[in-house]
């Protein structure tokens, strides 16, 4: 069977702003819980939403345990031939590819020596475990993590916000694994409602358990990001949203192979934020736009041959950002999502996840405290809606 490229874990880039890290003389190591198999191991780092250099002296990965720890030899990572990089203001890299076989539902580590440079530029993810210490340890048996003031920041955010905040994560980008087994990757797309997990965690663990070895599920989302905008110059952490959907696709998604599907949830943000802290009144839009954005993205998608499904956009009445008024643009834009075929198959978030006798609001019990957002409840049936029969169709009309 051909080799290819598939990420045994990624993430989308913004700006972290508050929540980055100093990099001097620092080794950070990520550790993944992998899905599929490979033969070797290629890795990204994105320095795309900094002004500030990075270099890395050394990076190294290895198959280890849950907690990070080293199991066998290290295997250094090369650039272009050299043990380090320098990441200049905007710029993203990818390792050369080393010999390491991993096998699906093996823990697998990366670790890179940051030597000069604040780490700006990443995303909050929990599928991933990532400890931070000072001095290179990249080859290291084992890392003690050392937690940092600032992470009490993120802590007081969670209060103040009602809603969850994954663990920063800097620099990494994607870990890739040559993979001669026909396994491929479904990158799930959207804002906050996508990146906090509640919904992605148990959706990817029902793939895992159902197709062993043949698909990695990425997520591929980012607090605050809207489908037609960019984040709102005046907005106090600006960069923090991300740029718009339909242009970081390019990079999220566009730069690599091995994705056969895409799960995309997007369009909260861009009628929810007009009118508040995060975006002018001015960016109102209407059903009409977002469902145009949504096809255009569709359309991007399909010729990279990814097949698309799309979800209905779950009620943020709850939440203190959202109107009756704002509510209508997001019921009007589910009811053509319903019957028009816009995606190549659409599943209704909305109906597994709002009243009956109030859509407007989430069932009892759905909800973060901010009321919009999902809970480790709420998360759990939007996974549970969405049929794997999907990815196995798509599948049988592929072999015959």
């Amino acid at each position: 069977m051909e080799q290819k490229w598939v990420q045994a874990w990624g993430m989308s880039h913004a700006g972290m702003s508050l929540l980055g890290y100093r990099g001097n003389d620092r080794t950070f190591r990520l550790t993944v819980h992998r899905a599929v198999s490979g033969g070797q191991i290629r890795l990204s780092l994105s320095n795309r939403f900094s002004k500030e250099r990075v270099r890395v002296g050394s990076a190294y990965a290895a198959v280890c345990d849950e907690t990070g720890r080293r199991i066998g030899e290290s295997t250094p990572l090369f650039f272009a031939g050299k043990a380090g990089v320098e990441l200049t203001a905007g710029q993203s890299v990818r390792s050369d590819a080393a010999a390491l076989p991993v096998a699906a539902g093996e823990y697998l580590s990366v670790s890179i020596y940051v030597e000069k440079g604040k780490l700006l530029s990443g995303n909050a993810l929990d599928d991933v475990r990532l400890s931070v210490c000072r001095g290179d340890h990249t080859s290291d048996m084992a890392i003690l993590h050392q937690s940092r003031r600032k992470d009490s920041i993120l802590h007081l955010a969670e209060k103040v916000l009602g809603m969850y905040l994954s663990q920063p994560v800097p620099l990494f980008e994607a870990v890739e694994l040559l993979n001669g087994e026909g396994a491929s990757n479904i990158v799930c797309f959207g804002d906050s409602i996508t990146q906090q997990g509640r919904w992605f965690n148990p959706f990817a663990q029902r793939v895992r358990e159902q197709f062993p070895g043949r698909y990695a599920v990425v997520n591929r989302s980012i607090t605050g990001n809207r489908l037609l905008r960019d984040c709102w110059s005046r907005f106090p952490l600006k960069n923090f949203f991300g740029p718009r959907a339909l242009e970081r696709f390019q990079w999220d998604v566009g730069a690599f192979d091995g994705i056969k599907y895409m799960v995309v949830c997007l369009g909260t943000n861009d009628y929810a934020q007009p009118g508040t802290l995060g975006a002018p009144k001015s960016d109102r839009i209407t059903a009409q736009e977002a469902l145009d954005g949504l096809r255009e993205l569709v359309q991007m998608a399909h010729a990279h041959g990814i097949t698309v499904y799309g979800a209905t956009l779950i009620p943020f009445g709850g939440s203190a950002d959202c109107t009756p008024e704002k509510d209508q643009i997001r019921v009007e834009i589910n009811r053509r999502l319903m019957q028009e075929k816009l995606f190549d198959k659409i599943v209704d978030f909305d109906a597994a996840f709002a009243r009956e006798e109030n859509p407007y609001l989430a069932k009892e019990g759905y909800t973060s405290k901010d009321g919009g957002h999902p809970s480790p409840l709420g998360g759990l049936a939007l996974a549970q809606c969405i049929p794997l029969e999907w990815f196995i169709e798509q599948e049988a009309s592929v072999i015959e």
